[in-house]
This record gives structure tokens, C-alpha cells and sequence, in this order.
């Protein structure tokens, strides 16, 4: 996911929390059987390059 709107419409989904981040998980609306995955790091991880290379990682 890169879309803001993808993830406001995950925010509606399941949460399933784990250290230093939230997974956010909502089944497709086009029916799709894909998985699409978008990963969100708050500021209490580190600054930008620490989260950014968290997200990295994890993908």
C-alpha cells in the first residue's frame, strides 16, 4: 500500500499490535485473493532514517 487512502480504509480493518508498530489488516473490496501490506512507524521508534530502514526491513 502507498495510498493514504488505503490506509485510512485499513484503519476500519483488524489491528494487530506489535512492538514498535501497529498491523493493520482489511480483506479487498475488489475480491482480489492478493495481499497487499503497508507498513506505518511512529516517531517513538527514532527519526526518519531509523523508521525508514525499519520499513525497509520488514519488507
Amino acid at each position: 500500500m502507498s495510498k493514504r487512502r488505503d490506509f485510512l480504509a485499513a484503519n476500519a480493518g483488524k489491528r494487530a499490535p506489535m512492538p514498535g508498530f501497529v498491523l493493520l489488516m482489511r480483506p479487498r473490496d475488489d475480491g482480489d485473493a492478493t495481499m497487499r501490506i503497508g507498513f506505518t512507524v511512529t516517531k517513538k521508534i527514532g527519526n526518519a532514517v531509523v523508521r525508514n530502514r525499519m520499513k525497509r526491513r520488514l519488507r
